[in-house]
């Protein structure tokens, strides 16, 4: 019976070893899950602030992207500027060398004009000479 008691015995005591291995497991789980919540709580706001960012860096890119397209149309309409300009100094230039070549023309006209006009004077003082000593003659 004495080997019973001491069976018995030692079953109470690993009972009791049992109990407190079990309660601290139940301690640790409980543990565990407490961090499981906090990572959990971490993992939301880790999941908020990755939206929050993602929707700040798409923003960002909208604005980059309309000072892109609002850099482009200002360039394109700089290029058609300098494009008009570009064609009025042609039309400027094929207006002078025009003019130039009219002005030559008019001064070769007026120099042709100024040697028919001296001509004209000296058949006219010949002319008046001749009348004079005619006249002279009477």
């Amino acid at each position: 019976m004495s080997l019973v008691l001491a069976a018995l015995e030692r079953l109470e005591v690993g009972q009791a070893e049992l109990k407190a291995g079990q309660q601290k497991l139940e301690a640790g789980q409980q543990k565990l899950e407490a961090g499981q919540q906090k990572l959990e709580a971490g993992q939301q706001k880790l999941e908020a602030g990755h939206t929050q960012v993602r929707a700040d860096l798409m923003g960002r890119m909208d604005r980059l992207q309309d000072a892109m397209t609002l850099m482009r149309d200002d360039i394109r309409v700089n290029f058609g500027r300098a494009d008009a300009v570009q064609r009025v100094a042609e039309n400027v230039r094929i207006e002078a060398r025009s003019l130039y070549q009219l002005v030559n023309g008019v001064r070769d006209d007026l120099l042709a004009l100024n040697n028919v006009v001296s001509g004209m004077e000296r058949q006219i003082l010949n002319l008046q000479s001749e009348v004079q000593s005619l006249r002279g003659g009477t």
